[in-house]
């Protein structure tokens, strides 16, 4: 499989590589005690 096959073509011609990490569901409540930190950081 070629590395292009996993690529996006940006507007301005550069490719980048497409990387899927996925999603998952925080437990309830956490995701805003996980937000605020990122803000703080």
């Amino acid at each position: 499989m070629s590395s292009k096959q996993h690529c996006v073509k940006l507007n301005d011609g550069h490719l980048i590589p497409a990387l899927g990490f996925g999603t998952y569901k925080p437990k309830e409540g956490s995701h805003q005690h996980l937000t605020v930190d990122v803000y703080q950081n």
